[in-house]
């Protein structure tokens, strides 16, 4: 079972991070014109793919042969690993920049100039998030969360202080990742890392999980990120920046998403170690049963509360973002927390590869519904074309984790009403003392 205690820190320190996202989109779009921060959204979206990609290379692989290993054999886990990761940004921050230089790509080229320095440190910030993660340290990963919130705040002051161009944004989360990063470097044994051999075995089955992780989260996140792209490309900037504020909001109810799942992997992976199919079946439907009811009551208060809270934070141009909204809330409370859990299960249970090869499919049908629905109904067509993925998704999914590891979908279902019922009692015990 995951320990109750360690959601709420993981919840806690999620919070924190849609705390700074949302602080960034409200600086962005409050302090430049909706031209300037759909080009924002642009950039962020292309550093999310690229980051995606790295978190997809090393994560299974660090998670996979790191947790519940003696600790001489998980820091020669830690050291190839932290290796592999600093290779690999340093690589693609040279590429983007080169690419962005020379063909000027979506006018972008002075915002990319200074990409790696945000990319760099925060690879290196979450690095240390993951190994922190993956060890169940939760509290150790949020106290990082706070403080690049609290540089992030500082510089952010000094942003709208004082005026500066959409460029110091980059300056400003390059040095609160710098902070966090080096924070989290004391907050645990980096010397033996640093002492200990480069595993070339090692190294050959991080790539192997990797590769399969590289091409997933290529493909996955080129998916979910692709509506951003083909607004800039086939529509204009200001309703690229409509889109990307309903996708910040979206991320308010990813936030019990990421911290269930982080906390689920590992627990997964024991559990599937130990070869007990009865009980992987029960930890999976009893946490996406919790989950789920979680983020359908967190979907509806943020769906209520959206026109209000958009038009305060960003103001009344903003308002054509409020039904996007609703349409994306709706897709990630009803699919997101199966569709991260059959991940969880299938790389448990040493198969990535048929995890990787339901994500590519999905996405190729993904990205064409979105090419085809904006180009025939506009803006909408953004956020219909994933719900009708999504629910693809979930039915094929439903159908192959249930012959694998006798896992229901409907039985997710059929349990929230105990968890609603559950956490009713317990608030007005709460109340009663």
């Amino acid at each position: 079972m995951i320990n109750q205690k360690k959601i709420i820190w993981s919840l806690l320190g999620n919070g924190v991070d849609i705390a700074i996202g949302f602080g960034t989109v409200m600086l962005i779009t409050r302090l430049y014109r909706e031209e300037t921060a759909g080009q924002w959204f642009v950039f962020v979206a292309i550093f999310s793919l690229l980051t995606n990609l790295r978190e997809g290379f090393i994560q299974n692989g660090l998670v996979k042969y790191s947790v519940g290993t003696e600790d001489h054999v998980r820091d020669r886990v830690y050291k190839t690993n932290f290796l592999v990761n600093i290779l690999f940004e340093l690589t693609m921050s040279a590429v983007v920049v080169g690419l962005f230089q020379l063909f000027r790509w979506y006018q972008l080229d002075k915002l990319f100039l200074y990409y790696p320095l945000y990319s760099i440190p925060y690879a290196i910030y979450r690095w240390i998030f993951v190994v922190h993660r993956s060890q169940l340290r939760v509290e150790k990963s949020t106290i990082m969360n706070v403080v690049f919130l609290i540089v992030l705040s500082t510089g952010a002051w000094m942003m709208y202080a004082r005026q500066l161009e959409v460029v110091s944004m980059i300056f400003t989360l390059g040095a609160a990742s710098l902070c966090a990063a080096f924070v989290g470097f004391f907050s645990f044994d980096a010397w033996a890392m640093f002492r200990s051999s480069f595993d070339r075995k090692l190294f050959q089955l991080l790539v192997h999980y990797g590769k399969h992780g590289i091409l997933r989260e290529l493909t996955g996140t080129v998916s979910t990120r692709i509506n951003i792209f083909l607004t800039a490309g086939m529509l204009s900037y200001t309703q690229t920046a409509y889109l990307g504020v309903a996708q910040r909001y979206v991320m308010l109810l990813l936030v019990p998403n990421t911290a269930f799942q982080a906390l689920l992997y590992p627990v997964l992976v024991k559990i599937a170690n130990g070869k007990d199919v009865v009980q992987l079946k029960e930890e999976f439907e009893n946490q996406v049963s919790k989950l789920l009811g979680l983020m359908m009551l967190v979907a509806f208060c943020i769906i209520i509360a959206s026109p209000m809270i958009i038009e305060i934070l960003h103001g009344s141009s903003y308002h054509p973002a409020v039904g996007l909204l609703a349409i994306s809330l709706l897709t990630v409370a009803l699919f997101s927390p199966f569709g991260s859990a059959f991940g969880s299960v299938v790389n448990a249970l040493e198969k990535p590869n048929l995890n990787s090869r339901i994500v590519m499919i999905n996405s190729a049908i993904n990205i064409s519904m979105s090419y085809l629905l904006i180009r025939t109904v506009g803006l909408y067509g953004a956020v219909f074309a994933p719900f009708i993925t999504e629910l693809f998704g979930f039915i094929w999914t439903g159908t192959i984790i249930r012959k694998n590891a006798n896992i229901s979908y409907k039985a997710c279902f059929e349990r929230i009403p105990y968890h609603y019922g559950y956490w009713i009692k317990k608030c007005k015990l709460s109340l009663a003392r």
